[in-house]
């Protein structure tokens, strides 16, 4: 059975999970199907009104080929008989076919099943989906889909709420008007139902902290104050249990059947005893109330673990209980634990001097009160003999006061992670989750490692990825995995940093071991594990998305995971879902960097530069001091044309990052091509070997070669190929390509070179060592592979086998314009002058944040090229072969 998933995650999938998932990143035709599953009336739908509402701003004869296309890619995905279409011109699903999780919730409320409706509303209606170019119509349509929904989620809430309370179960009853409550915080008569089941269940405070946020709320968002049903019920809570019996208060709700007249007229004296019994019940051993069902905590309410104070003799074991507790408590749905790098840029922003120091107990009241947090955890480490105690703390932040104490003991090292291990359930417990909720979950030994000197390094590598030292992080991560092989927690975030840092074959191992044992993982380690292992080593992106959609279907605000799926859809070319889901990301946390990079070059890669510009300086404004905000600055300069702007910006990075590797080579790459497009020639050549000395000081041979690379690409461009290979020559001589791991070595740009510069053979060297070493295994090796094969191909004069070649690279290619030059070269010199043409002017209209190094290199002679094709096409000259 097909099942179209729009309530929390956004997916056609074949079967039940895991699922195969199709029609991957394409959201406007699953809102396609989205439209004929719930539209009404129910049934066939006329292309005419298909198209006015996806397709508005094309011609009808355009929209009309755009629709066929959408159809034609979802019957190859889901079948041929899915989709019906009339002679008449009308469309539908076939029913029977298809399953949606919307249909199936409506269908619930309607028949009565509202645990069942209420279990499938996982998210509003296409949460966080952005679709571009559509209609107002459908954005409406897709408007009151979502409200419809979302009040009959409510009405479901409301009535799970009244039948468990008919049926006994108040813990079910008080669990349903809590969602209820959260699903309309406006509804007054659902906030004395939760008021009034909260007094039957013996939590007084908990109702009237219901109360007080219901106050709060109508007095700011609606100026009035509760209704004086409500106020009387309160009035009732507010007195003391003893003294509203004796006055003759009468119970409310549920409970006025039970009372009897001679209840209401017990004696004074009786009265007294009672209150006396309670006194004594309320000092006798029992067990404590939650935070969650006294009110004082609200599912998903933001949770800051501050470091924890050592007074023992190790001195790391402090930040291994920190970084262990941190994990722990992120197991929890009841929460939502601050990162962190949140921590940092949090500090940052409030003027901490350092941000990376520990944070102690007065910065994170300080932190807190600034963020509007909920909670805070502190503790301590002592020693006691040859053994531990760690105390832990849950805080109220406002007054520092703690809302409860746990503590646990290790009598040796080979226990501390056993008490590390308790402590968490324990805070877990105190938070409202249910002891079988949390006895269910694995172990931290079982999520992370059993070797503790393993959890010391990988808490150290944390903290070092914390500061930005990824190198040592990357020492420590090595060393944990060296002392535990199956810690694949930390062989994720080697593949991660061996992404960035190299080798891409290092990266692929990494992935592979991390998801051997993924068993060994929490369920959002583990779904990112799985999309890692697909990304870095099957190439299968399908499954990869998959897996980071399986997560937000359980944690649908997690930002890491909305962020790490939009950067995929971002490699994919795919920067409409990749803003959706950054946007998303910042939504959620608003403290990642990474994620406003990506933001920022998906909307210069959609030509938005407005929306580019705001979104920077939202950047710039929450993070004043990060230096690649001057990255991005280059980046949309180039992309508006205001080149002077973009050297400005290069130069002022230049100048603030004297000893950052990293900012110095992208500043001077920058700079050069920046040089050669105003025609400094010389200017260029000398800031490139600049260049190659800084990556080569760093150890940074993809850098150097890269450098080297452009320089000779831009002799070659300026006719001057002898000096090119001499460049080239002069940086194999210093750094022989045997001497760089396989995965660093250019062989791809090199055979490129080689193939331009006349010399199809050594170019076909660089093929065939790219082959032998299996380099062209993955969607985007794979692309620069047939880039390659191409080169040659045309090298060689055969141009129509180029062609395929290179149309193959473009399609597939992670950079939307690199194969573009080579492709409009094969179709020039196969004479066909309007598909070269076509090309040409695709390259110059196509967004790229990076294009202004292709176009140091390329512009001017295509440019050129272009000319003499328009007069080639306009009769002016005899051929396009030139």
């Amino acid at each position: 059975m097909l099942r179209l998933h729009t309530l929390g995650s956004f997916e056609l999938a074949q079967g039940e999970p895991p699922a195969v998932r199709l029609v991957p990143a394409q959201p406007k035709r699953l809102a396609l199907v989205a439209f004929l599953a719930l539209a009404t009336p129910r049934g066939f739908h006329r292309r005419d009104t298909l198209l006015a509402l996806f397709w508005p701003e094309l011609s009808d004869e355009e929209a009309r080929r755009a629709l066929r296309q959408a159809l034609h890619h979802l019957r190859r995905a889901v079948g041929e008989e899915a989709i019906e279409t009339r002679p008449d011109d009308q469309v539908r699903l076939r029913p029977g076919q298809l399953w949606c999780d919307a249909v199936a919730m409506e269908e619930a409320v309607s028949a009565g099943r509202y645990e069942e409706a209420l279990a499938l509303f996982r998210n509003e209606f296409l949460a966080g989906v952005h679709l571009p170019e559509v209609s107002p119509e459908l954005e409406e349509w897709i408007e009151q889909t979502r409200a419809r929904l979302h009040r009959l989620a409510g009405q479901a809430a409301a009535a799970v709420a009244d039948r468990a309370e008919a049926g006994g179960d108040l813990a079910r009853a008080i669990e349903a008007a809590r969602a209820a409550g959260l699903l309309d915080p406006d509804d007054e008569p659902a906030a004395r139902r939760l008021i009034r089941l909260l007094d039957r269940s013996g939590d007084r405070a908990g109702a009237l902290q219901v109360y007080d946020r219901l106050a709060r709320r109508l007095e700011s968002e609606y100026q009035t104050v509760p209704s004086a049903e409500t106020e009387a019920l309160v009035r009732t809570l507010r007195e003391p249990p003893a003294i509203a019996a004796a006055a003759g208060g009468a119970p409310t709700g549920a409970d006025a059947s039970e009372a009897s007249p001679f209840r209401r007229w017990i004696p004074a004296a009786v009265a007294a005893a009672l209150a006396a019994v309670a006194v004594l019940a309320a000092i006798w051993p029992r067990s404590e109330p939650t935070l969650l069902s006294t009110g004082r905590l609200q599912p998903s309410d933001r949770v800051l673990v501050a470091d924890f104070e050592n007074h023992s003799r190790d001195s790391v074991l402090a930040g291994v209980v920190t970084a262990a507790l941190r994990l722990e408590l992120s197991q929890s749905p009841l929460v939502r634990v601050l990162s962190a790098p949140e921590a940092q840029a949090s500090r940052r922003r409030m003027g901490d001097p350092d941000p990376t120091a520990p944070l102690g107990d007065s910065v994170a009241q300080l932190l807190a009160a600034r963020e509007g947090l909920d909670l805070i955890v502190r503790g301590n480490v002592s020693s006691v003999g040859p053994g531990w105690v760690i105390s832990a703390q849950l805080v109220e932040p406002a007054t520092g006061g703690p809302l409860a104490t746990v503590r646990e003991t290790a009598a040796d090292s080979l226990r501390l992670l056993e008490a590390i291990d308790g402590l968490g359930r324990e805070l877990r417990e105190r938070l409202g989750e249910s002891a079988r909720a949390v006895r269910a979950s694995p172990p931290l030994r079982k999520v992370t490692t059993g070797s503790l000197p393993a959890l010391r390094r990988w808490s150290q590598a944390q903290a070092a990825l914390d500061r930005g030292d990824r190198e040592t992080a990357r020492r420590l991560y090595e060393d944990a995995v060296a002392l535990d092989s199956t810690f694949a927690m930390a062989w994720r975030a080697l593949s991660v940093l061996y992404g960035s840092l190299g080798p891409p074959d290092a990266m692929a191992d990494a992935a592979a071991r991390g998801y051997r044992h993924r068993d060994r993982l929490t369920d959002r380690e583990r779904h990112l594990v799985t999309a890692q292992y697909h990304i870095a080593v099957t190439g299968d992106f399908g499954r990869a998305f998959a897996a980071f959609d399986s997560q937000l279907a359980v944690t649908p605000n997690d930002p890491g995971i909305a962020g790490s799926a939009a950067y995929l859809h971002f490699r994919l070319r795919e920067f409409d879902q990749a803003e959706a889901l950054y946007r998303r990301s910042v939504r959620f946390d608003s403290t990642l960097t990474p994620v406003y990079y990506g933001l920022i070059e998906s909307l210069i890669n959609l030509g938005r530069l407005d929306d580019a510009r705001a979104a920077l300086d939202l950047f710039r404004r929450r993070f004043p001091d990060n230096l690649f905000s001057e990255w991005e600055e280059i980046y949309l300069a180039v992309g508006a044309g205001r080149l002077d702007s973009a050297e400005a910006h290069a130069r002022r990075l230049l100048a603030l990052a004297p000893d950052d590797a990293d900012h110095r080579g992208e500043a001077i790459s920058n700079l050069a091509s920046l040089a050669l497009l105003n025609g400094r020639a010389s200017e260029s050549e000398r800031l490139r070997r600049e260049g190659m000395r800084v990556y080569e000081a760093d150890g940074d041979m993809r850098g150097y070669f890269s450098e080297a690379l452009n320089c000779a690409f831009g002799l070659a461009a300026l006719g001057r190929p002898d000096r090119a290979q001499v460049v080239v020559a002069e940086a194999m001589r210093r750094h022989p390509l045997d001497s760089l791991p396989p995965g660093a070595r250019p062989y791809v740009r090199l055979g490129i070179l080689y193939a331009g510069l006349g010399d199809p053979e050594r170019a076909a060297e660089m093929q065939a060592a790219v082959e032998s070493q299996g380099l062209n295994r993955g969607r985007f090796a794979e692309a620069e592979w047939h880039r390659l094969r191409g080169a040659v191909l045309l090298a060689r004069g055969r141009s129509l086998e180029a062609q395929a070649e290179l149309r193959r690279a473009a399609a597939a290619d992670e950079c939307a314009l690199c194969s573009l030059p080579l492709l409009g070269r094969s179709y020039e010199l196969g004479g066909r002058v309007d598909s070269a043409i076509a090309v040409y002017e695709r390259y110059l209209r196509t967004p790229w944040m990076k294009r202004v190094e292709l176009d140091a290199l390329e512009r001017r002679g295509l440019v050129a090229r272009l000319d003499a094709l328009y007069r080639v096409r306009d009769g002016q000259v005899g051929d396009g072969r030139r």
